[in-house]
């Protein structure tokens, strides 16, 4: 009899493990290439702007120029959350901390994209192309939405 009720306990913990095991979580992680890319933007970020824009998308040159002149410099970040938008376009909410905040972190909407058969970080909604926007709010990552 003792030995039966130790083999349903185990039996039952096995199953809970199982069932944890289970528990789907691609939703909520990025491709292994796409976090190489997300870690290796941070890095180059914490040199300079652009070191970083190397690994980013932007709508048109314009746009990546006035990037590479800024003067922000990551000192520090957190990615609090990553939603599977489509196969090829993740959405970061990230809490950053630059030479530009002092000691305060920022939320920030990053996206990671596979465009062209490549990943690419892409800083802001507005510079994600119309090719990988499938299933995309665009309200969502809205600041204006965001801070209401």
């Amino acid at each position: 009899m003792k030995i039966a009720k130790i083999g349903i306990i185990l039996l039952c913990c096995c199953m809970i493990l199982a069932l944890i095991g289970c528990n789907d979580t691609s939703k909520d992680s990025l491709p292994e290439e796409a976090r190489l890319l997300v870690e290796t933007y941070m890095n180059a970020f914490m040199v300079s702007t652009k070191d970083s824009a190397q690994y980013a998308y932007f709508r048109n040159e314009e746009i990546r120029e006035a990037y590479c002149d800024a003067a922000t410099i990551l000192i520090d970040y957190r990615i609090e959350k990553i939603e599977k938008i489509n196969k090829n376009l993740y959405a970061l909410t990230v809490l950053n901390k630059t030479n530009m905040t002092e000691d305060a972190y920022l939320k920030v909407y990053n996206f990671v994209g596979f465009i062209d058969g490549q990943w690419y970080f892409i800083n802001g909604v507005g510079n994600i192309p119309e090719s990988i926007s499938e299933n995309l709010n665009k309200e969502a990552y809205s600041y204006r939405t965001a801070q209401q």
